[in-house]
């Protein structure tokens, strides 16, 4: 049996880092998506209404799915990311800007359409990031 610092017996246990969402910043990208990520508890929302969630909060900060995706604005829109990945940023008028990928999973790709399409917007993970 293996035991983790956390005291249970999973071999690959979640990191809990408690309300804080680590975000790395994405050499492509830079480091302003790491703005406004703070260690406060955010509104948790469901996958359709996270966007706009984020948007109505005065602190601009939102998650869902007990924190695996999560959201929050800042002057280039709403950003959203998956665990430590930020994914896409929504700008005011609706503009999709793909950032990462993410793994591909089905998470990413089903929570992906969740979220875009309660906020109105009918685009898809693959339509996002669709190589040529």
């Amino acid at each position: 049996m293996v035991s983790t610092q956390n005291g249970n017996n999973n071999p690959n246990p979640k990191k809990s880092v408690g309300n804080f969402l680590p975000i790395p910043c994405p050499v492509s990208v830079g480091c302003r998506y790491t703005v406004g990520m703070t260690n406060t508890p955010r509104k948790q929302a469901a996958l359709r209404t996270l966007i706009a969630t984020a948007r109505k909060r005065p602190d601009g900060e939102a998650t869902a799915s007990s924190g695996k995706w999560w959201a929050f604005t800042d002057a280039d829109g709403v950003n959203v990311g998956h665990h430590s990945t930020l994914m896409f940023v929504v700008s005011d008028d609706d503009t999709v800007t793909p950032v990462s990928a993410g793994w591909g999973s089905m998470t990413d790709k089903c929570g992906t359409r969740a979220i875009l399409s309660g906020a109105g917007i009918h685009e898809s993970w693959h339509t996002l990031y669709a190589t040529a």
